[in-house]
């Protein structure tokens, strides 16, 4: 739909409630499947976290601080990608891979569960040069002015806060 930057919206979220009429009002990221429970464990400071099995094979991990507030869902489906459980409908996931010269590339993507569809993708850049000081083991290890942590840093931080928000309005279904 719109782009600026690293930002590609494919669907607005008014047209995706059109589409699901009904659904959205219903989204909430702690709302597990309890049909799919399958256990709970505690961590050292009373923290916890609760395991789903979901019929396709993908876990849910859900996890809770000392205090018994839910922070956050991971979805695990077992190849590596990191993903997270937003809620009923969406998932989010970041995708790293290694392109030229020290160059990475950071895909983030919030994805429709239902119909696997790309709702938003932030696309960004880093390096994997050292910053100063940090000892390397090879020659291009000390090229510091080569080092970037993002490409926020050139005017990309717009589309980062776009695409959080999104996100952030997608979890918790406008609420």
């Amino acid at each position: 739909m719109f782009g600026k930057y690293g930002i590609v919206c494919k669907k607005t979220i008014d047209d995706w409630k059109q589409e699901n009429p009904g659904v959205w009002n219903t989204l909430d990221p702690e709302d597990l499947p309890e049909e799919y429970f399958v256990k709970v464990e505690y961590g050292q400071k009373k923290s916890k976290r609760m395991y789903y099995k979901l019929p396709d094979g993908s876990e849910l991990v859900a996890k809770y601080n000392a205090a018994g507030k839910y922070r956050m869902t991971d979805l695990i489906k077992g190849d590596g990608i990191d993903r997270s459980w937003l809620n009923q409908r969406f998932y989010y996931q970041r995708i790293i891979t290694r392109e030229y010269f020290h160059i990475y590339k950071k895909i983030s993507q919030v994805i429709d569960v239902k119909t696997n569809e790309v709702m938003v993708t932030y696309v960004d850049y880093a390096t994997d040069i050292l910053p100063i000081g940090l000892i390397g083991d090879r020659l291009s290890d000390y090229k510091f002015w080569m080092q970037k942590k993002s490409c926020d840093s050139e005017g990309f931080n717009e589309s980062r806060v776009m695409f959080n928000g999104l996100k952030y309005t997608i979890t918790t279904g406008g609420n």
